[in-house]
């Protein structure tokens, strides 16, 4: 029943020569809209509204705050390439800094020191300046982590303080390339000489193997023990299969032997930190028989005879 309704029956039931002041009266009135179902519904709304705005805010602050961080990180970085400022630039690499084979990793900071003219050329440090008049962001963060600027040039990690990769290549790291490639060229046993680009070196305990971009697609070249790339492999196997493993950046690249399997499996993303990395897996009628370790060759001419 109403507050309205049950305050006028308590007004009827009284006898008229009863005399009720006033200011209880209105005491009850007042009691009776404070504490009405509607009025409490009212203020829990209003609270919950004002905490969703403030939690809306605070989330706004931090995404704010992150972006200025990550920003911030990368315009330093921009500016100390630009400088030529090395010691600056060393601080955002992550050692190895892999480069495309067959050039070896940069594996110190002496290392990119030497190399850093030819990494960071005049064409590269064009397009920063480019980038901090104009900046360019991909932001891959809620995917895999990672923040690209220059079209995919360069990628940084979430927060723009460590650099993850960088994919531009000067004119002359592509001339060294191909020198690289042709003295690996004549290095390899015959057999494997045509090939237009080396798609992973690795070895296991059980020992090495090679995958190519050919003409008649992915080929993949096994050694066994402590044989090198000079020597005749032990099997060569076709048409390699490369397939994307979710959107965490884990990849397969399968080769088939009759009923027997080749995989050369990277995980990026798993619970176990031992279950992650690179493995070569072999499956016997789909059954795992074997998994090992598999160490990347940087260098490869490691591996070819002297």
């Amino acid at each position: 029943m109403p507050y309205s309704n049950i305050f006028y029956l308590f007004l009827v039931m009284i006898q008229p020569q009863q005399f009720i002041p006033l200011a209880l009266i209105s005491f009850l009135i007042i009691s009776c809209d404070n504490s009405s179902p509607e009025n409490n519904e009212d203020q829990n709304a209003e609270i919950t509204t004002t905490d969703t705005i403030s939690q809306t805010e605070e989330i706004v602050n931090i995404e704010e705050e992150w972006v200025a961080e990550y920003t911030s990180n990368i315009e330093n970085f921009a500016n100390a390439v630009i400088a030529e400022d090395i010691t600056a630039v060393v601080n955002y690499l992550n050692f190895p800094l892999e480069r495309e084979a067959p050039i070896a990793a940069i594996s110190n900071a002496e290392e990119f020191e030497t190399y850093y003219p030819t990494l960071f050329d005049d064409e590269l440090k064009g397009k920063l300046n480019e980038y901090l008049d104009n900046p360019d962001i991909i932001d891959l963060s809620n995917s895999n982590g990672t923040i690209g600027i220059l079209n995919g040039l360069i990628w940084f990690n979430d927060t723009g303080n460590k650099i993850v990769s960088i994919n531009y290549s000067s004119a002359a790291e592509k001339e060294y390339q191909a020198e690289m490639k042709e003295k690996i060229r004549y290095a390899l046993h015959p057999i494997l000489k045509n090939y237009d680009s080396n798609v992973f070196l690795g070895r296991t305990e059980d020992g090495l193997f090679r995958i190519d971009e050919t003409e008649k697609g992915l080929r993949y070249a096994s050694w066994n023990g402590d044989q090198n790339m000079s020597d005749e492999p032990d099997f060569i196997l076709w048409n390699g299969v490369t397939e994307q493993q979710g959107t965490a950046g884990g990849w397969t690249t399968t080769f088939d032997k009759v009923d027997t399997q080749y995989i050369l499996d990277q995980v990026d993303m798993c619970e176990d930190p031992e279950d992650c990395g690179l493995f070569l897996v072999i499956k016997d009628e789909g059954e795992i028989t074997s998994k090992l370790t598999v160490t990347e060759i940087t260098d490869p001419f490691e591996e070819i005879a002297e």
